[in-house]
């Protein structure tokens, strides 16, 4: 039986803010290097070779 979440507003501490900002950034990075190792040398597919610099 599935349940229901209660979905309410939150607010972030500012050392919590701090500290996602840092972990965006580095998601962002090690996406972008994982598109370019996965698309350039181990999937290469010529259509996806600059994939990554979306990130």
């Amino acid at each position: 039986m599935a349940t229901i979440i209660d979905l309410k507003e939150m607010t972030l501490l500012d050392i919590e803010k701090k500290v996602l900002k840092a972990f965006t950034v580095y998601a962002a990075a090690a996406t972008a290097f994982w598109r370019r190792q996965n698309f350039n040398y181990g999937n290469v597919n010529p259509a996806m070779k600059n994939h990554y610099v979306e990130m």
